[in-house]
């Protein structure tokens, strides 16, 4: 969990630190070509992209725009074979021995205990701005409870005009406080406007109408809410510099749209009104932080930056509105195109969402001793599915070898192999298991599991064309950036039992898109037993990190007169979580049920 979340972080972290340099720099070099709006529209690019992953839970479906950076959770143990352990290489059935499950150990490229540190760290300073944002809730609440509502005739009629001329037909209640040093606007839910009550006098009626309508802008522009929602982006991201710097250039760019839109309002001859109520709240902050308000004050620098700004105003004309609009959309596919970790571990879904046709629960958990896991099984003449631990059977987990099944069918639809020539010669490197150090062919490789059999065949394929068969399969998450030699291998292309149990009915039935022959090729290869009436098909995988075996796959499908069956069952723990050990799990269920055995 710990090793997840910090990769997280350091894939969006990258996808933020690319992002936000192609922004600065469109910013910077085409100044002149974007309107004060847009320059401010163009940091919620980057709250998009921190956001992506929490929409992809929402939305599926996004997680086909982008993949993830390179997989650094796992990696080889070394350029030889490691062995997995006693268990790696069990029999699902030790008296006949009909199948073998071998695994190689991958290790942790991070040890747990630095994670948990760096963790721990994250979490710390995350907790730290936490309560800093809600110690600024609370000051702002207890202030717009302690506000005085504004008496002043005069000062009431010019703010209910300033509403009818932007079209704001809610409530707003004009309120002062002694507290105030420069007016804000606060509150999300329940809006209000906050005068500071000593610093009013002496402004002339026009320069009063240019702070109330600063302040009704910055309510129309709902610039409270993108406030505090750019504040739980840092909240998450405090340790990185550049959302930091975003944050002080968008505070700044909100501030000169909202100075933009108010003379486009009023006209150019409103400029020196203007410039002199900013004079007047010069180096005068509110103090309450983290976007819990949004007010025309601030520090001597920006109110300079802010005066030069209004001294040069020009009412925007339609061509730069245009230029201005397509280098936002331009500036919207660099950062799409260019960040491809946008989504990091969330954006390609870790869970499968789709609707079963009809489904039964029912808990199994007796069978599966002390792991955790799920067994699903899918009636294809009743067209219904029969579950037990339908979280787990959702969730998405590295295949290991259950992935061999299709690297088979990919290499004979592509003539690498045929039904009757699939042999491979070995190459004399020295493997953890005897009978992987010697020639293969397509049965005796899918029959001991052998990785460097199929890795060959993946390599002749070729990952473009891996990931054209398999997004054509929907096969789990679709994120290959885990390499060529790995993607399969505990890292990260995942996919969910029920979706390992939709393949194979339609690999039982016939119905993948590959030709029938290759399909039957591939099915002799699977074939285990027979029990006299019916034929029992299958596949182990077992994921081992570290020396310890985690993750425990077996999957099939029985056939019949009567029809067919397709089954997977999961399981994981901190150890002992082989193929095998979920063949026996798998076994006695489908003995239970009368299935097979």
């Amino acid at each position: 969990m710990a090793e997840s979340l910090l990769l997280y972080l350091l894939q969006s972290s990258a996808a933020i630190a690319v992002s936000g340099g192609i922004i600065m720099f469109i910013r910077k070099a085409f100044d002149r070509y974007l309107t004060a709006e847009t320059r401010y529209r163009l940091w919620f690019l980057l709250l998009i992209l921190a956001a992506a992953p929490f929409l992809a839970e929402a939305f599926p479906w996004l997680g086909r725009l982008t993949s993830r950076l390179a997989d650094l959770r796992t990696a080889p143990a070394g350029d030889s074979w490691q062995g997995g352990g006693p268990e790696a290489a069990g029999n699902i059935f030790t008296a006949t021995g009909l199948l073998h499950d071998f695994s190689v150990s991958v290790s942790r490229e991070m040890p747990g205990y630095l994670a948990f540190a760096l963790l721990s760290l994250w979490i710390g300073g995350a907790v730290l701005l936490a309560v800093l944002t809600l110690i600024s809730a609370v000051r702002v609440n207890f202030l717009k409870k302690t506000a005085l509502p504004v008496r002043d005739a005069v000062l009431r009629d010019i703010f209910e005009d300033c509403k009818r001329q932007l079209g704001i037909r809610r409530d707003i209640p004009l309120r002062s406080s002694s507290r105030l040093r420069s007016p804000v606007t606060a509150g999300i839910a329940a809006p209000c406007v906050l005068l500071p009550a000593s610093r009013l006098s002496g402004l002339s009626e026009d320069e009063i109408r240019c702070i109330l309508l600063h302040e009704l802008l910055h309510y129309k522009h709902k610039d409270i809410m993108s406030g505090v929602l750019f504040r739980l982006l840092l909240i998450f991201y405090w340790f990185h510099p550049l959302v930091w710097l975003a944050l002080k250039e968008m505070d700044s760019d909100r501030e000169i749209a909202c100075d933009t839109a108010v003379l486009a309002l009023l006209g150019e001859k409103a400029s020196c009104d203007y410039g002199n109520a900013l004079l007047h709240f010069a180096a005068s902050l509110s103090h309450l932080t983290f976007g819990q308000t949004a007010g025309i004050g601030g520090s001597r620098k920006e109110i300079r930056k802010r005066i030069l700004y209004i001294a040069s105003y020009r009412r925007e004309t339609g061509n730069r509105r245009l230029k201005s609009r397509l280098l936002y959309l331009l500036t919207a596919a660099l950062v799409i195109c260019t960040t491809p970790s946008a989504s990091a571990l969330a954006f390609s879904s870790d869970h499968y969402r789709a609707a079963l046709p009809q489904a039964s629960l029912e808990d199994l958990s007796s069978y599966f001793e002390d792991f955790d896991g799920s067994f699903v099984l899918y009636d294809s003449s009743e067209n219904r599915y029969l579950i037990s631990n339908e979280d787990d059977a959702r969730t998405r987990i590295s295949p290991n070898s259950t992935y061999k099944i299709y690297s088979a069918l990919m290499a004979l639809d592509a003539g690498i192999i045929t039904a009757k020539d699939s042999a491979m010669a070995w190459n004399g490197e020295a493997c953890p298991f005897d009978s992987w150090n010697r020639d293969q062919n397509l049965n005796t490789a899918m029959t001991n599991s052998v990785n460097w059999y199929f890795m060959n065949l993946d390599r002749q394929s070729g990952l473009d064309s891996i990931k054209r068969e398999l997004t054509a399969l929907s096969y789990g998450n679709l994120d290959f950036s885990g390499g060529l030699s790995r993607f399969w291998l505990e890292s990260s292309l995942k996919i969910s039992p029920l979706e390992q149990v939709k393949l194979l009915a339609e690999l039982s039935s016939h119905t993948l898109p590959y030709s029938e022959r290759d399909m039957e090729t591939v099915k002799d290869a699977l074939f285990l037993s027979s029990d006299g009436t019916s034929s029992l098909y299958g596949k182990t995988g077992t994921g081992t990190v570290d020396g310890k075996n985690t993750n425990g796959w077996f999957i099939g499908f029985i056939e019949s007169e009567n029809g067919s069956c397709s089954f997977a069952v999961h399981i994981n723990g901190d150890d002992g979580a082989t193929g095998t050990k979920a063949g026996e799990i798998a076994l006695r269920i489908l003995k239970e049920k009368q299935l097979y055995g």
